[in-house]
């Protein structure tokens, strides 16, 4: 039965989905099939329609006139953050593309490290501070030092926020006392004051750290995989590689799947740390592992894309045109090539159904939350692209905030 705090959730993304299917009018720009802004190609509905596909939006971040670039676009659920190396942030709303708030954290100097987001805040590391904003509007909650530079964004869940640091060290603050101080106005002074626990290692952490609630896990460059309770630092377990870990691993679902420089990737219960499988890439997996309906997808270095069954570490296709694979939504995947262009590959055998009227867009979200396809240029342009069948997202990891959609009967009148 869907408790009440379910279908309240449910029932507000509903609303914000109703909204966004719809029927929308298509921008001046937009009216020949395809417009071109140099090498960038922006597809309107009609160009993408012979492919199954619909433009959902496209937006423009907020850059700095004077000659400032893409940094990072990641999203979640239901927000797209776009980040710019001059530190400016842009925060749309991933189902109608609406500008929800853009602030400026940083600078050149002091560069915006990818955002991390729980249901109430997003959290930026910026140079050797942490800056906590609302999601909803971008309005500063606190503000916060850290001890040293941090390696990779932050991991927030609901209780705690997490960073791994260049100097081999990893920190949990809780989020009610970093208020509490903020409040009080005993930051950044009093930030130690919200340390919730420091755990060391010896060497720098690469990657996020990531937390379900309960746990967090965390890599070194010394090749070693530690999963720790997440109020406490309680040791859970440890998995030792047999060469550093330098590329980010994907955790879920009661696994990890952790790519190493011994041109092993490995699949780990990630109860007990015991190893589920191994496979052999022959080049190094330098990238993220995409996990999405049973399958991991991995991409080493200048050999495509390796789909693989997790349950059992088979191989089920490799497909050498797709660099990296940036989305799948029902039987297909959406890949990046290395030319950077836009390919759809059948998810049951890998071969390739189309080439994508989309060009130009360097950047891409790794979408392992969602269906939709987020694509950035490196001037701030975005562009959401969807199946048509889909009109409301299907959420990956977290079905349960899906909308609950009116069951339609043949038998209703109109």
């Amino acid at each position: 039965m869907t408790d009440a705090k379910t279908f309240s959730r449910r029932a507000c993304v509903l609303a914000g989905l109703l909204a966004a299917a719809a029927p929308c009018v298509p921008d001046a720009a937009a009216q020949t099939s395809v417009r071109r802004e140099g090498l960038t190609q922006i597809p309107d509905r009609g160009s993408l329609a012979p492919f199954g596909l619909v433009r959902q939006w496209v937006a423009q971040a907020a850059f700095s006139p004077y000659s400032d670039s893409l940094s990072s676009v990641t999203a979640d659920e239901t927000t797209v953050y776009v980040v710019s190396k001059g530190g400016f942030v842009t925060a749309f709303d991933a189902e109608t593309g609406g500008k929800r708030w853009s602030s400026r954290l940083g600078s050149d100097e002091r560069p915006v490290l990818e955002p991390s987001s729980n249901g109430r805040l997003v959290v930026f590391a910026v140079g050797r501070n942490l800056v906590g904003l609302d999601r909803k509007n971008g309005d500063r909650l606190w503000f916060l030092k850290l001890e040293a530079l941090p390696s990779a964004g932050p991991t927030t869940d609901e209780q705690n926020v997490y960073v791994g640091f260049e100097n081999g060290g990893v920190a949990a603050y809780n989020l009610l006392d970093v208020e509490r101080l903020y409040n009080d106005g005993k930051l950044p002074e009093y930030s130690y004051n919200a340390l919730r626990w420091n755990y060391r290692t010896s060497n720098s952490i690469s990657g996020s750290p990531k937390s379900d609630g309960e746990s967090v896990a965390f890599a070194s460059r010394s090749g070693v995989y530690y999963s720790v309770t997440a109020n406490s630092r309680q040791l859970r377990f440890l998995f030792e590689g047999a060469a550093p870990i330098t590329a980010p691993f994907t955790r879920g679902g009661g696994v990890a799947v952790i790519p190493c420089e011994d041109l092993n990737t490995y699949c780990i219960d990630d109860t007990r740390g015991a190893v589920r499988w191994t496979l052999v890439t022959g080049l190094p997996v330098r990238k993220r592992p995409l996990v999405v309906g049973g399958r991991v997808f991995l991409s080493p270095d200048r050999s495509g894309t390796i789909a693989v069954s997790l349950e059992d570490g088979r191989r089920l296709w490799q497909q050498k045109r797709a660099a990296e694979v940036v989305a799948t939504s029902g039987s297909r995947v959406f890949a990046k090539t290395g030319l950077g262009q836009m390919i759809l590959l059948d998810v049951a055998d890998g071969r390739v159904l189309a080439d994508l009227p989309v060009r130009g867009f360097e950047a891409h979200v790794v979408n392992e939350r969602t269906d939709r396809i987020f694509l950035a240029t490196s001037r701030g342009t975005v562009l959401c692209v969807r199946d048509r069948d889909r009109v409301f997202p299907r959420f990956h990891q977290a079905p349960e905030d899906e909308p609950l959609l009116p069951e339609m009967s043949s038998e209703a009148g109109p």
